[in-house]
């Protein structure tokens, strides 16, 4: 990542020559589309983990509820 953040900070050739110019636009392309590939897979990662995190939590939860249910039908019958 650190290498992709020196080629987005390099300068656009204007004085140059075309191909230069091209050749630099087209290295800034392809970091950005590198440096914005790995954030989302990042992005992805943190959002899965935070999801599998809350899961035992959700978990624990429903069996409480199940156990309140359950005294309740049993309450209401006579």
């Amino acid at each position: 990542m650190k290498r992709i953040g020196e080629v987005l900070d390099l300068d656009l050739p204007m004085d140059g020559e075309t191909k230069e110019l091209v050749a630099v636009a087209k290295l800034h392309l392809t970091a950005a589309d590198t440096a914005l590939r790995v954030q989302v897979k990042v992005d992805e990662a943190r959002l899965r983990r935070q999801q599998v995190d809350i899961l035992p939590e959700i978990a624990r939860i429903l069996g409480e509820e199940k156990v309140k249910l359950a005294r309740l039908r049993s309450e209401g019958t006579p």
